[in-house]
């Protein structure tokens, strides 16, 4: 995976952001005679930091992929699921309101909406997959809020003229994965759609991919977290969007 060369604000937001990685640079301040001391208050723009590569990947493009089967999931009194391919490839479970899914077919997206104060999605999948927020609130009380234990892309769209909130539990079950963030993904997680995503990490992260986060669109906002705001471990693109 090639990385984006942030400009240099960006750089200075992403690093602030992101704490996959520490630096220490020794800032200068200038002596003055007497007490105390002085600091040159003027901005001066400076070289970008991080990778002169750039990010260009066409894969990212969620545009450049075709979901042609779709499954619902509504939070609720009761959670209503819409499985078009139930025995054929996917199979969505329900114990409450924590809904998991297992996908063993190409081309499925997933539009989750409604609101819990209780539950979880968490999705297995063998194949890139499409996950619409579309006025989705779920606070999950014992893990994370979206559970991607897939290492395949994760296209998480933010639908036009909604808002969602995810909030994940100060403390989780006890599980054999790995799951350290009100969103977590194995694989490489992309946002697009204009839509706004609230978050609070109340257990370690916001956003957290054991690979790369990248923002193409959207307004995130993270409320607080414990640990960081987005957490990766490969790299952090930003491209467009508001964090």
């Amino acid at each position: 995976m090639q990385l984006y060369r942030l400009p240099y604000y960006v750089a200075l937001f992403a690093t602030a952001l992101v704490f996959t990685t520490g630096c220490v640079k020794n800032d200068t301040d200038t002596t003055t005679t007497g007490s105390g001391s002085s600091i040159d208050s003027t901005f001066t723009t400076g070289t970008a930091e991080g990778s002169t590569e750039t990010a260009a990947d066409e894969d990212d493009l969620v545009e450049n992929s075709t979901f042609s089967s779709t499954v619902t999931i509504d939070f609720g009194t009761t959670v209503t699921v819409t499985n078009p391919l139930d025995g054929n490839g996917v199979t969505v479970t329900t114990s409450g309101a924590d809904v998991s899914v297992t996908s063993t077919i190409a081309g499925v997206a997933y539009v989750i909406s409604g609101t819990t104060t209780d539950g979880t999605v968490k999705i297995y999948s063998s194949n890139k997959y499409k996950v619409t927020l579309n006025g989705a609130n779920i606070t999950n009380s014992d893990g994370p809020a979206l559970n991607l234990q897939s290492k395949k892309r994760a296209f998480i769209v933010l639908a036009d003229g909604t808002t969602s909130t995810l909030v994940d539990g100060a403390s989780y079950a006890t599980s054999t994965e790995d799951q350290k963030g009100t969103i977590f993904a194995e694989g490489q997680v992309i946002f697009s759609g204009t839509g706004t995503l609230n978050l609070t990490g109340k257990y370690k992260h916001a956003i957290c991919s054991d690979q790369y986060v990248r923002i193409r669109e959207g307004n995130i906002t993270v409320t607080s977290a414990v640990g960081d705001g987005i957490h990766t471990n490969d790299a952090f693109i930003a491209d467009g969007g508001t964090v």
